[in-house]
């Protein structure tokens, strides 16, 4: 029996041994992709509409601009989307997601025609 040495009872740790940290996975998942890329530019505003989940652009007037960015949301048309019974208001409005500021386009949900930010 030959004689071991220290540096045989040492393990090799190269890459193959080291842990890679769990990576954040976002509860929004793939669309918080698309909900990076909403922007307002003058007074073209390119949000994520919730129906749809693809990103629409729409154009705005002057007084229509300063709604959005002092009130939070400002309507854009009315809708009438397959199997719906009638048109209903549309609005775009801010949302604050994972501490970014986005831009959604949606219809009022609920009796108290709230806004969400909710995907």
């Amino acid at each position: 029996m030959g004689f071991v040495g220290l540096t045989d009872l040492i393990k090799d740790t190269s890459d193959k041994d080291v842990i890679e940290p769990a990576k954040t996975i976002s509860k929004y998942g793939e669309k918080e992709e698309l909900l990076d890329k909403t922007y307002k530019k003058g007074l073209k505003v390119l949000a994520y509409n919730r129906k749809t989940e693809k990103l629409e652009t729409f154009s705005l007037n002057y007084s229509d601009a300063l709604k959005l960015k002092f009130k939070g949301f400002v309507k854009i048309d009315e809708r009438q989307y397959k199997d719906w019974s009638s048109p209903i208001p549309f609005y775009v409005y801010t949302c604050k997601l994972n501490g970014k500021k986005t831009f959604m386009a949606d219809y009022p949900h609920g009796y108290e025609g709230r806004l969400d930010c909710k995907l």
